[in-house]
């Protein structure tokens, strides 16, 4: 079952809601038993939450920081590869649409790192990982394929979203002027014969 994403009240600016609740439960023990051991231990609770946020974000940063560069060389390589030789073949075909999937998936890579050196960049507070990052890929191809995202993305995003979908119709038209220009293989075969 799905549940709606939460964007408003306290959940329009929490960053990390399990690590939230922890803490709002820690003091929640200390108002009932206020002692100093109750204190201390939400002191504590407090500063590993902060580090382990921390770490969080920047291993996020460090493999997105990563992740986005080694997409687009690969994006690269295939495509020079499918404009390469003399014949269509269903590989080449197949090869187009990988390709157009990675362009989606590469670019939810670059959302996904720009909110989360910027949160709330998508337009929602998202908790950072998996449903960010699934959140980000789905927006980007919302843009690819046209389709409202119903998200309100900061300007940054919009322009980068831009530059997506322009890429996108490009990438679509070089592609279908390339392949469909090819001979096939199979009548090569009989001109020559």
């Amino acid at each position: 079952e799905k549940n709606a994403l939460v964007t408003t009240g306290p959940f329009a600016r929490v960053r990390h809601p399990i690590y939230a609740l922890q803490v709002v439960m820690l003091a929640g023990a200390l108002c009932l038993l206020p002692t100093v051991c109750s204190l201390v231990l939400l002191a504590f609770h407090l500063a590993c939450v902060w580090l382990k946020a921390a770490d969080e974000e920047a291993y996020l940063l460090t493999i997105h920081s990563l992740l986005f560069p080694i997409e687009v060389t690969v994006i690269a390589f295939a495509i020079r590869d499918i404009f390469s030789g003399g014949f269509m073949t269903g590989d080449k075909l197949w090869g187009a649409a990988c390709i157009y999937l990675m362009i989606g998936i590469s670019f939810g890579s670059l959302f996904d790192l720009i909110t989360i050196v910027k949160p709330g960049a998508l337009g929602a507070y998202i908790e950072l990982g998996l449903p960010n990052y699934s959140e980000c890929v789905t927006y980007s191809f919302c843009v690819l394929g046209g389709v409202d995202s119903g998200l309100e993305p900061t300007r940054l995003l919009r322009n980068i979203s831009t530059i997506e979908a322009v890429w996108g119709n490009i990438y679509g038209m070089l592609i279908i002027g390339r392949l469909l220009g090819l001979p096939r293989e199979e009548n090569s075969g009989k001109a020559e014969g």
